[in-house]
């Protein structure tokens, strides 16, 4: 067994789009009663991907105005961002292109981010219901692609499906970002440029940077 150590991992998104739901989906192994606000606190887990062992550190954010400060002082040594959305909301599916991956790209330059949509449960609820704002999967690739993510992923911490992919997705896109891409000194390369254009490039291939706090 190879122990390849810690994977520091970010989620934003807009609050109330299920960030905290998700985490104690996957810790916990069930689904929250009622509203839990998010924390800044590390939430530690260990993942076995092959006979590789990694600590993956969540870190949880709130989004409210008032914390847009703040958060910027967890980003220094992020691995990777996971950058959320509820399904059934189109203003926060907006927000992760228009807010969330600025933030990301501008305080950690290169470093890889997944686009994760949540609460993929209420998606054929909602449309019985004859509401055509709806987010599909289709969608969501395609703002990945846009917005030049690594990946896009999609859950339900409701009934658990996809919540274990989702930090495996994490943990495996930040491991390959860390070992893919150096040169011949051992320093980071990303390859196909900076920018949307360099991460079309790649593919959803993982880039890697640092992150500055100004």
């Amino acid at each position: 067994m190879t122990t390849w150590g810690t994977v520091k991992c970010v989620m934003l998104g807009d609050d109330g789009v299920g960030k905290t739901c998700l985490l104690t989906s996957y810790q916990e192994k069930r689904f929250p009663d009622g509203y839990i606000p998010s924390t800044y606190g590390a939430h530690s887990e260990t993942v076995f991907i092959g006979d590789t062992l990694y600590t993956l550190a969540v870190f949880d954010t709130s989004c409210d105005p008032q914390y847009t400060r703040l958060r910027p002082l967890l980003y220094p040594q992020t691995d990777i961002f996971l950058l959320c959305f509820n399904v059934v909301s189109p203003s926060s599916f907006a927000s992760v292109r228009d807010v969330y991956v600025a933030e990301a790209n501008h305080f950690c330059a290169g470093v890889p981010t997944v686009v994760v949509g949540l609460q993929i449960d209420l998606r054929e609820s909602v449309k019985r219901r004859g509401v055509s704002e709806v987010i599909s999967r289709a969608q969501g690739e395609e703002m990945a692609w846009a917005i030049g993510a690594s990946a896009y992923v999609e859950c339900s911490a409701k009934t658990g499906v996809g919540v274990q992919g989702v930090f495996v997705k994490a943990v495996v896109v930040a491991a390959e970002s860390q070992t893919r891409f150096r040169d011949s000194d051992g320093n980071r390369q990303v390859e196909g440029g900076a920018g949307v254009e360099g991460a079309r490039k790649r593919l959803f291939r993982r880039r890697t940077g640092r992150c500055i706090v100004l």
